[in-house]
Order: C-alpha cells, then structure tokens, then sequence
C-alpha cells in the first residue's frame, strides 16, 4: 500500500513539494481540492508507479521548470523513486480508478468500442486471467503467421501439381525410394510408343513383282567367250553407223 508521498518536484502545480506533519496515509485517506489544483497529478503519479510507465510523469512535466520531474513516495515500507526519467521499482497492486481508467476500458465520451470491452475484461478477470488472456493473443498472433506461411508455401506448390489434386493430397504422398529407376522406364515406355506410332502411319508392304528371267538365254550368256561379245559388238556397232549415215 502507499504510505506517504514525501516529494514531488517539476510535474505539474508541484513545482517542489515536500511533505510535513502527519500524512501518513490510513486505511482510507480523503484527498480533496478545487479544479487545476493537482488531484489528477497524484492519480497519474500512482498510475505510473504502478505500471512503471514513465509517459504518466514525464508527460505532466511543469512548463515553466527547466529541472526533469522527480518523486519519491513510501509504499509498504520501502521508499521508491521516480528519477532521470524512470522508477527505480514498480509498486503493483494500485488500482486507479479515474477518467483515464473510464476512457480507455468502460466509456469514451462517445461510445463503448470493442477495445474498452476487451480493457474492461482484462480487468475483471485479474492478472491471472490476464496472463492468460495475453497468452491466447500470443497464441492467435502466431497461428495468423503460421497460415500465412502455409498460403505462401502452397502457392509454390500448386504450380508443380498436375491433375485434380490438392496441396494436401500432394503433400501427403509416400516418397518413391528408387523415383529415379521409374523415371527412366516410364520415360523408355513413351519413347517406345512413340516409335510404335510412327511405325503404325507408315504404308502397308506391298507385293513386289519380279521381271521374267529365262535360265535358257542366261547360260547361253554366260556360255559366250571375250571374242563372241567383240564380235557381236562390232556387227551391232558397224549396223548402227550405217543405220545413222545411210
């Protein structure tokens, strides 16, 4: 719990406040005051000790003062304190309930939007339901990364799919160990049936037609000497001259 706050320096109205007498704080202690007088200061103060966000304080930082913003506050026994722009220990367990808080998780001035639902949840169910909570967003987050991975995954794979099957039905085939050796035996089948083709346009065989041969006048041929073949020459050549010049 807060026990007191003994300083507050640079933030806001409090330009070097120091406390003095009894301020201790009691089971319930009553802060009261007019407007612009520093009630949402301390509520911002809290806030950033709880959570240990410096934005809470350094944002409020007093315009006119050229000093950085510094607090020192007791709570359960310990002093804690906010300086050179941060808190040397977060106090957990405060609960600030002010417009801020209505802002971001009940009401926006306007309308109660999905996220001040989601805010108001993680309150409701406290820091263990909030772990958890975070956990499932965690979660949700990597499951979108994951599916968009798998649709870039299979937008690479379905150019190499023939046929009618699906990336999961591909994905899923048994690994051929001897792919290779079947590669080139399907591949020597093609061939084969090409050549079948080619042979199977080509026209039919026909019948060949062998010209007479008498075996009479081919031994009498052979049955000629050098000096018959001269002479048979010469009788036909002399009878061609005088065909040609008589």
């Amino acid at each position: 719990m807060i026990n007191k706050i003994i300083a507050i320096k640079n933030i806001g109205r409090f330009v070097s406040y120091s406390c003095s007498g009894d301020v201790e704080f009691r089971k319930m202690t009553l802060i009261f005051g007019e407007n612009g007088r520093g009630k949402t200061m301390l509520s911002a103060i809290l806030r950033s000790l709880e959570t240990g966000e410096a934005g809470y304080v350094l944002e409020r930082k007093t315009i006119k003062s050229a000093a950085p913003p510094e607090v020192l506050v007791r709570a359960n026994g310990a002093n804690r304190t906010f300086k050179n722009g941060a808190w040397d220990a977060p106090v957990p367990g405060i609960r600030v309930f002010d417009t801020t808080f209505i802002n971001e998780n009940v009401y926006s001035g306007v309308c109660v939007d999905l996220e001040h639902k989601r805010n108001l949840y993680k309150f409701i169910v406290g820091k263990k339901g909030v772990q958890l909570a975070n956990a499932v967003d965690s979660y949700d987050v990597q499951i979108r990364e994951k599916n968009r991975e798998i649709g870039e995954k299979e937008t690479k794979i379905k150019p190499h799919i023939s046929g009618s099957q699906t990336v999961d039905a591909f994905v899923g085939l048994t690994p051929l160990q001897d792919a290779d050796k079947q590669i080139k035996e399907k591949a020597a089948e093609v061939s084969a049936l090409k050549e079948a083709t080619s042979i199977a346009s080509k026209p039919q065989l026909v019948k060949l037609t062998f010209p007479y041969f008498s075996l009479d006048d081919f031994e009498s041929l052979l049955s000629k000497t050098l000096e018959d073949v001269s002479e048979s020459a010469e009788k036909l050549t002399r009878e061609h001259i005088a065909k040609c010049y008589g």
